[in-house]
């Protein structure tokens, strides 16, 4: 008989989606969605997922959280109490302090406090890079020197288990013809005041002015969002659907991602195996993921990212967006991340 898993979750996000999908051939899961998209509805929530766990907690061998928050406190407590296993997997958010622009669950009381005991409670903490557990930032520098679980929490005990994300390099592919000299990003949740900062939308918008032969896509950007005063250049297109996605990114020679804060970023991989060369941050698991294949901006630095854009459009596009692509189907397939993901469970579920 196959073990039974819960996977709980705030949104189902492609992050969900993906490894609900990965291991549902092994084990069977069950999800359960954490209801809060309002603060004024979190006790409900929260009294919702504890009426659940009383009655359902018998039934599974392993608990699965996908990110730390509000939604994770209550399964990793169970499991600490009841003696079943617990796993929350850590995506960006849940591992930062940005005070300066408002962002990072470090920073957010009273949520603060509820991934540390989700981190203190659960049996085992699942990183997507090394960087959420302790990661020195060299790019932004406003905020803490360093980032990263065991820097907020440096006597946390619980062990970590890092697992990288993985992508279907079938799904993920173009063989299209390029726009020359296209620059694309994309960058959801323009509800929050910090995204723009935080994603380097206005740097994307600097360097559009001091390059108009070229063209910077923003994708994700609601009609309504307030920007004013873009350059021609500047291209911003609303929500594009994921299985569209792949046609849309490949037509860009370039990808940028210029954050101050990621965790692993799926845009930026999916856009590598669309042989798109990748312009990154000095953050977090990006310039391990565009080794030897991309460029990285060290500082966030409107000076040195012309820089680089200056060294990026005279470089060797072909040659560098097929290593692109290469370096993520050697490094990142999908089914290193399920195979990781299944020992992990059954090794727990023991």
């Amino acid at each position: 008989m196959k073990k039974k898993v819960l996977i709980s979750y705030l949104d189902f996000s492609s992050f969900v989606k993906k490894d609900v999908s990965l291991l549902s051939d092994d084990f069977n899961i069950d999800t359960y969605h954490f209801n809060c998209n309002k603060k004024s509805k979190l006790p409900f929530a929260l009294i919702q997922q504890f009426l659940f766990l009383i009655w359902n907690l018998s039934k599974y061998n392993v608990l699965i959280t996908q990110f730390a928050g509000y939604h994770s406190f209550l399964p990793a407590l169970f499991g600490k109490i009841f003696g079943k296993k617990t796993i929350i997997i850590v995506g960006g958010t849940d591992a930062v302090s940005y005070p300066s622009i408002n962002y990072g669950f470090f920073y957010k009381k009273p949520i603060k406090f509820f991934i540390i005991l989700s981190y203190r409670f659960t049996s085992l903490i699942a990183p997507k890079h090394e960087s959420l557990i302790f990661f020195l930032d060299t790019y932004y520098g406003i905020d803490y020197p360093h980032q990263g679980i065991k820097y907020f929490l440096p006597a946390l005990k619980t062990p970590f288990k890092v697992i990288y994300n993985g992508y279907d390099q079938k799904k993920w592919s173009f063989n299209g013809t390029k726009r020359k000299n296209h620059f694309i990003t994309v960058c959801g949740g323009w509800e929050f005041e910090f995204q723009k900062t935080l994603k380097g939308i206005d740097l994307i918008i600097g360097i559009a002015e001091k390059f108009p032969n070229s063209t910077f896509e923003v994708i994700g950007i609601p009609d309504n969002s307030k920007l004013d005063n873009l350059p021609a250049n500047f291209i911003r297109t609303p929500y594009v659907k994921n299985e569209e996605l792949s046609e849309k990114l490949g037509m860009a020679e370039f990808y940028l991602q210029l954050s101050i804060s990621e965790g692993f970023p799926n845009a930026l991989c999916e856009a590598m195996l669309c042989r798109c060369i990748p312009i990154v941050s000095n953050v977090a698991a990006m310039p391990y993921i565009v080794e030897n294949c991309g460029f990285i901006l060290k500082n966030r630095n409107l000076q040195l990212l012309e820089i680089l854009i200056k060294q990026a459009l005279k470089s060797n596009k072909e040659e560098l967006g097929l290593k692109s692509r290469d370096r993520i189907c050697m490094n990142f397939p999908e089914f290193k991340r399920k195979k990781e993901l299944i020992e992990v469970v059954n090794i727990l579920s023991i």
